[in-house]
């Protein structure tokens, strides 16, 4: 096993569902990052992963000495799973994997921590070796945080942890899984309780609050920033959307269902072309979801047409405009590293 502290470690989690899309996320960085140490970790708590033939194959093809690959397999009731808040949008054991990365993965010092609709698109070296001096995370702005109950505090400081550079290190010496599960019980699942809330990523947001860098949002570029352009403005935008480094599908738009509209879809079919599961199930051509799918090619291609009208409604009913300007998320950038 490589222990080098060159090694870029990676995790997912997935349960027997989701087990394709990890490996392609899996497949995206392998291909991408093949010329550096590389380690894929899966965490699950679904016993049916660790022996799956397909996965097992997968894991066949990549291994080499300097590429290496495991299931973490965590029990179910393990007492950190226990705490999990009841209720939120996401209420999935997987989601609080991530929290549990660090302290399974001793050797690394630091870990990239990727959703299972993410992608790889270019060599990660820079994101790797990034400076994070005393910091826990390294991560992108959420940046439709406004329409999130828990985020209204935060605004633009509220983050998305769906792609997260973790100080692994720092995790396991202040012992921060106990931490967490202490807030959880102790303070989140009262604050939460009856509320509409994102489990984990608001858990995350207000447990490490001040101990984050921003990234540059092409390390976590996310549906709206591609989808629905007219509402980010500047340069930091433009060049996110045009040299990704890391795809996030988050939101809606997968590109796994036939009928929904993402530029991007090209580059998941062809890296999951690259995995055990290369076919993907065909969907029915319902009214409706034709409908939603010309609906979104023609928000894509003709934002022009449909966003500032969107927007002016919003702000004539008395809402908060969704224009985000690049010049706020540079400041954050700026001012935590």
């Amino acid at each position: 096993m490589d222990t080098s502290e060159k090694t870029m470690h990676f995790v997912a989690a997935a349960d027997e569902n989701y087990l394709p899309h990890a490996c392609t996320v899996f497949r995206s960085a392998y291909e991408t990052n093949k010329h550096h140490p590389l380690f894929f970790h899966l965490m699950t708590t679904d016993a049916q992963i660790p022996p799956h033939p397909k996965l097992q194959e997968f894991f066949r093809e990549i291994r080499s000495e300097t590429c290496h690959a495991e299931v973490i397999l965590v029990e179910k009731d393990d007492p950190f799973l226990s705490a999990q808040p009841q209720g939120g949008v996401t209420p999935y054991q997987a989601a609080y994997l991530r929290f549990l990365a660090s302290d399974r993965i001793p050797a690394a010092d630091r870990i990239l921590y990727l959703d299972c609709d993410t992608l790889v698109l270019e060599d990660l070296e820079e994101l790797f070796t990034m400076p994070l001096g005393e910091k826990t995370l390294a991560v992108v702005a959420e940046l439709f945080a406004g329409a999130f109950i828990f985020a209204l505090g935060f605004g633009l400081r509220y983050f998305n942890s769906g792609v997260m550079l973790i100080n692994a290190r720092k995790w396991r010496e202040e012992h921060l899984t106990v931490k967490a599960a202490k807030f959880i019980q102790e303070k989140f699942s009262k604050l939460s309780h009856g509320k509409k809330h994102y489990g984990d990523q608001d858990i995350l947001n207000m447990l490490f609050s001040g101990q984050v860098v921003y990234l540059h949002p092409r390390y976590n570029l996310v549906n709206p920033v591609l989808l629905r352009r007219c509402f980010f403005r500047g340069k930091l935008f433009d060049d996110a959307a045009a040299e990704p480094a890391i795809v996030h599908f988050a939101g809606s738009a997968k590109p796994w269902n036939r009928w929904d509209y993402h530029p991007l879809t090209e580059k998941y079919l062809f890296y999951r072309r690259q995995t055990p599961w290369p076919e993907i199930p065909q969907q029915k051509g319902t009214l409706a979801r034709v409908l939603k799918y010309w609906g979104r090619r023609l928000k894509y291609h003709c934002p022009w047409l449909i966003y500032p009208a969107a927007d002016l409604l919003r702000r004539l009913l008395g809402y908060p405009s969704r224009v985000v300007h690049a010049e706020l998320i540079e400041h954050l950038m700026e001012e935590t590293r």
